[in-house]
């Protein structure tokens, strides 16, 4: 049994809710609801909450160490310059690390600690928390991704880039050019 919030918005308001019991293969699914009107009667099992891709950065550093311990140490060293606010009020996870490039996703801490507050006074603990960016960082062979509400691209250089989809067509023309692009329609709630 898992429980799904994805949210809708960088305020954290809205949200997708799929409840999903694996062994009668039943789910349970509440579109763009308001986050208050959920109570811990709505979930089953683990809670696993998809955080809008604009309200996360992905980055691309060079790192020498691939070492766990010495990554953590030296991500915030590495992206500060990349950084608009202070690093110290970022959340960074390397989110994978191969040969010296870390694919690392940024997001704001005090937004993400305002969240995981806001559903432990509703008696909800999430068992995980995932961007919609970690959609292309595990799917390389798909250069844009759109939702209802959000397109993502995955530029040359491998940066992925968040639009709102509504403003999407002249980005995508200006990163890709004339050039045919893979299209994917990802459903309202998906897990990765």
């Amino acid at each position: 049994m898992q429980t799904l919030f994805r949210f809708l918005d960088d305020n954290f308001s809205h949200c997708d809710l799929l409840c999903v019991t694996v062994a009668d293969e039943n789910a349970q699914i509440k579109t763009a609801i308001d986050i208050s009107s959920i109570t811990p009667d709505d979930i089953l099992g683990d809670v696993l909450v998809i955080l809008p891709a604009t309200s996360c950065v992905h980055l691309l550093t060079h790192i020498p160490s691939a070492e766990p311990h010495q990554l953590a140490k030296a991500l915030p060293f590495a992206l500060e310059a990349h950084m608009l606010s202070a690093v110290d009020q970022q959340h960074i996870v390397a989110v994978s690390a191969e040969a010296h490039r870390q694919d690392v996703i940024v997001t704001e801490h005090a937004p993400l600690q305002a969240l995981i507050g806001r559903l432990a006074a509703m008696g909800i603990e999430a068992s995980a928390i995932v961007s919609e960016l970690s959609f292309l960082l595990v799917h390389p062979d798909v250069d844009v991704a759109r939702t209802e509400t959000q397109t993502l691209m995955r530029a040359s250089d491998g940066q992925i880039i968040a639009t709102e989809s509504q403003h999407s067509e002249a980005l995508i023309a200006a990163v890709f050019g004339a050039v045919s692009y893979t299209h994917l329609t990802l459903p309202t709630i998906y897990s990765v």
